[in-house]
């Protein structure tokens, strides 16, 4: 019959069909109305239906796009899922009897029927293969889940550390205290002798709860410590007397091994004859710092004297502490002139003998220190020509000259009080005025009241400062220095050179709870007079003992870092305090101090 019908005539027969089916008594409740929109909406039968009685259109040239009645009647039984339901509601129509024989409609639904049928097998049995398979992918799923969460379980409980090469975790060991390494044996096998490899020795008393541990502790170290690894760096460090015995214990170990030991530290108080005597013997140092004090005894403390013998050709980095030098009959010293390829010179507490100038001449020095020397000498003589950084800290009271300032970049200046006052800011002026090409100055706020105490220092005209790039002021009481009395007496009697009735006046201020500017007024803006555009950073670890606002106020340019945040809260409060109760004593002064003075 499919022969004698077009599929205008089954699509018609289908309409028919749906008709039927939605005024069936059991479909009432257009429980299929709604597969029959979504069907429509869903699939190419939609169009075609919908033009069931429309004429075909064909473009000129085309064959006719027209469809048998077989295709016709599969797009109809095409509809996944509906499958079961579309077969159900046909048999019934069948059944009922409304259906004549030999009808369109007849072959249409029994065609439907028969296509629904084999379809309805395929999804059976395609959705039991998708249930499997769903049940397969959530399995797999969650046993990647697990293996993923085992994997980082074993990633972080991994000694990754381990498994560098030895090489690499020798390095890492000789940052460590050697108390340290060896505490590493307990780690695994491979840690086990792992520390009697290492290069470096790191011993420090400070470590140990007794002397006595200390010392069974350094034996230990170098009787079980591999001798086929030579010893590159030493570094011990016991505060007090060290047992005679223990240093001269060390003392052998680095003498064994004294053409291989670049590096050495040693801080004791000994002899410093042996001491000495080792070290002149080391010559493939690179690096020395030695910090010796005689055994503490009645007669005192004279320092050590250095050695003008001692020749280190490779010495590059010199750091010394409590060490005396001699002069020659010309009054001068000269003890670092044999060390021709030093880079770093430092000087801590030293002191000169029958000398008063200190004479420092290398042509390869780039970087000079000096702490807290002793006054007993007047002058330093810089001979220094790649001089780029140079540091001092102390009372002002020698004079520096010498081609050395010239080449200078970078000074850090640390400034003590002292007694006799009236020296050391002339001295300290006459460090500012030679240097010439300072890029970077760091002057501590002390150093600024020393300074500001020269004589109308405000109407001094300076021909140096001329390049500098940056200043930073390191801001610190006069309280942790002692030197408020010595600062305020200071001012009084500045003061008082020029006018007594002010000097009473300034007096009967300080009386009444007022202190000196943590940093003199003007005093910024005299040392920027040649270099106006250099940025001025305000440095402070006593963040409670000022007001900071009103110190960057009274500075133009002038910004505050790395302070504590401390300062948060108060600044925030002092939009709404007034300045007199915000601000502490040392800041909030109803008085002109500069104006006083001149």
């Amino acid at each position: 019959m499919s022969q004698n019908l077009s599929s205008r005539q089954v699509s018609k027969a289908y309409i028919e069909f749906l008709n039927q089916a939605m005024s069936a008594e059991d479909l009432e409740n257009n429980a299929f109305h709604g597969w029959e929109t979504t069907y429509f909406r869903t699939s190419h039968m939609y169009v075609m239906l919908r033009h069931a009685g429309d004429p075909p259109k064909t473009p000129k040239n085309e064959a006719s796009s027209e469809i048998t009645a077989e295709e016709a009647v599969n797009l109809i039984a095409d509809v996944g899922p509906q499958l079961g339901r579309i077969r159900t509601l046909s048999i019934r129509l069948l059944v009922s009897g409304n259906v004549e024989q030999g009808s369109p409609i007849r072959w249409v639904l029994e065609t439907i029927i028969a296509k629904c049928h084999g379809g309805m097998m395929f999804c059976w049995r395609r959705g039991k293969y998708m249930k499997k398979r769903r049940q397969r992918e959530k399995e797999d799923m969650k046993k990647r889940k697990q293996g993923k969460k085992e994997n980082e379980e074993n990633y972080e409980n991994k000694d990754m550390l381990s498994e560098l090469a030895d090489g690499v975790l020798l390095h890492i060991l000789s940052l460590l205290d050697t108390k340290q390494v060896v505490q590493t044996c307990v780690l695994s096998k491979r840690w086990e002798h792992l520390w009697k490899r290492i290069s470096t020795l790191m011993l420090y008393a400070s470590s140990f709860s007794t002397p006595k541990q200390f010392a069974m502790f350094v034996s230990k170290i170098l009787t079980l410590r591999d001798t086929s690894i030579p010893l590159q760096a030493l570094d011990i460090d016991r505060h007090g007397n060290i047992e005679s015995q223990l240093l001269e214990k060390v003392l052998d170990y680095v003498w064994s091994n004294n053409t291989h030991v670049k590096e050495l530290e040693i801080s004791v108080c000994g002899d410093s004859s042996l001491i000495l005597s080792c070290v002149s013997s080391c010559r493939a140092l690179t690096s020395l710092k030695l910090d010796i004090y005689p055994r503490r005894n009645i007669g005192g403390n004279f320092g050590t004297i250095f050695p003008k013998y001692l020749n280190l050709p490779a010495l590059t980095s010199l750091d010394l502490t409590n060490f005396a030098f001699w002069g020659d009959k010309n009054g001068c010293v000269d003890p670092f002139s044999a060390f021709t390829k030093l880079n770093s010179l430092v000087l801590y507490g030293c002191k000169i003998e029958d000398a008063q100038i200190l004479k420092i001449s290398s042509e390869t020095l780039v970087d000079l220190a000096m702490h807290h020397n002793s006054s007993n000498f007047s002058q330093i003589e810089l001979s220094t020509p790649s001089l780029c950084t140079f540091t001092i800290t102390g009372i002002p009271n020698q004079k520096i000259c010498g081609s050395g300032l010239s080449s200078v970049k970078q000074v850090n200046i640390d400034a003590k009080m002292h007694s006799n006052f009236e020296e050391s800011p002339m001295v300290l002026l006459s460090w500012l005025l030679d240097l010439a090409n300072v890029k970077s100055l760091i002057v501590s706020s002390i150093t600024l009241q020393i300074l500001s105490l020269v004589p109308d220092i405000l109407e001094v005209e300076l021909h140096s400062l001329c390049n500098l790039k940056s200043m930073e002021i390191k801001l610190e009481p006069l309280q942790t220095q002692l030197g408020l009395p010595r600062v305020v007496n200071a001012m009084l009697k500045k003061v008082a050179a020029k006018s007594s009735k002010e000097a009473t006046k300034l007096q009967k201020a300080f009386k009444a709870g007022l202190e000196p500017p943590p940093i003199p007024d003007g005093i910024v803006d005299f040392l920027r007079q040649n270099s106006p555009l250099a940025e001025v950073n305000i440095l402070t670890i006593y963040s409670n003992c000022f007001n900071l606002k009103e110190v960057k106020e009274s500075i133009k340019g002038a910004r505050i870092i790395n302070y504590h945040s401390q300062f948060a809260a108060s600044a925030s409060s002092s939009s709404t305090t007034p300045a007199s109760a915000a601000a502490p004593a040392s800041v909030a002064a109803p008085l002109n101090l500069q104006s006083l003075s001149h």
